[in-house]
Formats: C-alpha cells, structure tokens, sequence
C-alpha cells in the first residue's frame, strides 16, 4: 500500500506543478499584452487626456492597472504553488529512498518463497541424515530472514558457513548472510560478503545478485566509481544472470549517472 500510495504521488504531484506551470504561463502571456497596450495607450495619447487612454478592448487606464495587478497577485499565488508541490515532492522522493531497502527485501524473498519450498520438500526425501541436517539448518536460517529477523537470521547462517562451508548451499548462504547485514544498514559488513560471493562463489547462482548487491552497497556508501563499475560490468561478468539483474545494474548506472 505505502509503494501504491507513493507512486501514484510521484505520478500525480508533477502532473499538478505542470498544470500550475501552464497556468503561469497563460497569465504571464495576458499580462506581458496588457503591459504593451498600457505602454502604447500611454505613448500615443500624451497631453490628450482621459479619454485617450481608452485600449483596443475597451479597458480604461484605471482598468488595465487594475487587471495588471490582479494579473500579479495570481502569478504570486501560482508560483507559491509550484513550489510547494516541488518541495512535497523532494519529501516523497526521499521517503522512497529511504523505504528502497526494505522493499527490495520483500521482493526478493516473495521471489524465491516458492522455490525454496520446492526445493525444501526435495530435500526432505533424502536419507543422508548429515545432508538432512544440513539443510533444515539452512531452511531455520532463511525462514528466519522471511521474518524479517535479520540478527537472528545473522546467527544462523553464519554458523551454516561455519558447519559447511563446502555445502552447495554456501553460496546462497553467503548472499543472505550479507542481506541480514545490508536491510540493516550496515553497509561494511554486507560489502565483505557480497564482494565474496562475485570472488568465491562465482559459479553459485546468486553470484550474479552478489554483484548487483555490491553495486548497490557502494552507491549507499558514496563511493560512485566502484559502484559504478559494479552495474557496468555485471552483463560481461555474468552473461548468464537473469534479464531482471541486468536490466536493474541497467537501470541503476543510468539512475547513478554512470560515464
């Protein structure tokens, strides 16, 4: 709902300014008109009288002088506006940053909810009673993360590492681990384990994620040029990855002001 309300906002609040701005414009054009006429009324009429002041619409001087300024009391009220829509909008602009982690959190779980229960019923059948173990410490660990218990999800997957670090799962394992760090802005920590997943787990699936991540990690961080490099080199790094990741390192370069 928060997501829906902001970007209907973001929608609409420029929609607003730019309706304001053509509305500006219109009363700037109407007064610049009536500015002339006033001026020729006055030239042509000099020494001649009241009378002469009459304009080419019929407004007497005391007329137009009077539109002129009402003319200006509504460009004062339009240009009020415009800037109190812009300042709304830099305070909307700012709550979705700030909002971006934890919703990027939420998608990426809801994305993967599915097949790890998939693969969570796949394992079960197993009767290798050190690979079932394995994996149910694995499952504890990123059914925690679905809770949005990131300290605690913490423990366990670094104990997952620790226990076995040779699994196939250590790759994902590293990746989530650097998660727990990253949705709690402890940009460091999240960086030393997304900078292991492009290095030593570069052939584990979420490696490709690793390096979205890092990106990301180092623009939050300001380092620009690293993260930059993150985003640019992520398709030739990983022509695998899916189009999502590389449409969003796409996405994230062109947002950054990448060269």
């Amino acid at each position: 709902m928060l997501k829906y309300f902001l970007c209907v906002s973001l929608f609409v609040l420029p929609v607003m300014a730019e309706v304001n701005n053509a509305q500006l414009f219109e009363k700037l054009e109407r007064m610049e008109y009536d500015l002339d006429l006033l001026q020729r009324r006055v030239y042509q009429s000099s020494g001649t009288g009241d009378a002469a002041f009459q304009g080419e619409g019929g407004y007497a001087l005391d007329e137009l002088y009077s539109k002129i300024d009402s003319q200006t009391t509504e460009i004062s009220r339009l240009t009020d506006n415009i800037e109190k829509l812009d300042y709304e909008l830099k305070l909307l602009k700012q709550k979705v940053a700030k909002s971006e982690a934890d919703i990027d959190m939420r998608f990426q779980l809801a994305e993967n909810k599915e097949k790890q229960k998939t693969k969570k019923g796949a394992e079960k059948k197993t009767t290798s009673k050190d690979s079932t173990t394995e994996q149910e410490l694995y499952n504890q660990a990123y059914e925690t993360m679905q809770e949005m218990n990131f300290e605690k999800a913490e423990g366990y997957f670094a104990d997952f590492l620790k226990k076995y670090p040779k699994s196939k799962l250590a790759g994902n394992a590293n990746y989530w681990l650097g998660e727990t760090y990253y949705a709690r802005g402890l940009y460091e920590e999240s960086l030393t384990f997304f900078s292991a997943g492009v290095t030593e787990y570069k052939s584990n699936i979420k490696a490709a994620d690793c390096l979205l991540k890092m990106g990301l990690t180092l623009k939050k961080m300001g380092r620009k040029k690293e993260a930059c490099t993150a985003f640019k080199t992520l398709p030739t790094e990983f022509p695998k990855a899916s189009s999502g990741i590389k449409e969003r390192a796409r996405e994230e370069a062109e947002l950054y002001k990448c060269p």
